[in-house]
């Protein structure tokens, strides 16, 4: 996936991921990638996030929601 931040690649399995946050993601999904778990923190702070996952916290139902399948 692609680091919101720095625009560059990083491995999804080691990025943290905001939900609901005021920004959306260059892909135009809304779970931003942050490969910093410091700097996802303040992210989801500065633009209102409601939750911060790793991958393996990202639960199906919400996959499903995002692209409209719920």
């Amino acid at each position: 996936v692609t680091d919101y931040l720095t625009m560059e690649p990083i491995n999804a399995r080691d990025a943290y991921y905001i939900y609901g946050s005021r920004a959306t993601s260059p892909s135009g999904d809304d779970l931003v990638a942050i490969g910093n778990k410091d700097a996802a923190e303040k992210f989801s702070k500065e633009f209102s996030g409601k939750r911060l996952f790793k991958f393996s916290e990202i639960p199906d139902a919400l996959i499903r929601l995002l692209n409209g399948r719920i």
